[in-house]
């Protein structure tokens, strides 16, 4: 990833994790709090992915934030592996697993570089995450190096469009 960008995001997300509230973060009242914000915020996710779907599969996330979506694939059964960037992140992460009864693999390794095996990975899922990171074409490559034959890959990207110069200054 590159250094800067990487850098500035790290900066960012180790001093207020993605989906921050205020609350005891040591607590699983903390995490179902984000999870409720998240999910108001987004009603239509748990339908979209349909989270069980994934159960006995080995589900790698992206940028993982607090944990949110992970926990939505670990109660359906999937085995959750994960990789982020920053501390804040993992620590959230693997709090919210061991308060709910989960383990968890968990990785600080950016998307150009996962580590995890060829053809290991059933399904690769981020939200949110992909269009931050410059090298995009490094990250697709490792996603499609670690997915099983067959496997998905379920990543929503945030849309970036040009506008065109000609419209530019037309508002």
């Amino acid at each position: 990833m590159d250094n800067h960008a990487r850098i500035e995001a790290q900066k960012q997300w180790n001093a207020r994790a993605c989906g921050e509230l205020p609350g005891d973060k040591q607590s699983v009242e903390y995490f179902d709090a984000v999870a409720c914000d998240r999910y108001q915020q987004q009603p239509w996710m748990h339908d979209y992915f349909n989270y069980y779907r994934f159960a006995g599969q080995h589900v790698l996330e992206i940028g993982i934030g607090q944990g949110t979506d992970m926990m939505q694939f670990a109660i359906g059964g999937a085995i959750c592996h994960g990789v982020d960037i920053t501390q804040n992140h993992l620590k959230l992460t693997a709090l919210n697993a061991t308060l709910r009864g989960y383990e968890v693999d968990l990785h600080e390794s950016d998307a150009t570089r996962l580590p995890f095996a060829d053809n290991s990975i059933d399904c690769v899922y981020s939200f949110g995450v992909l269009h931050h990171i410059p090298e995009i074409d490094k990250v697709v490559r490792e996603i499609y190096r670690v997915l099983k034959p067959g496997g998905g890959d379920d990543c929503t990207l945030l849309q970036m469009v040009r506008i065109p110069s000609a419209l530019e200054n037309t508002c």
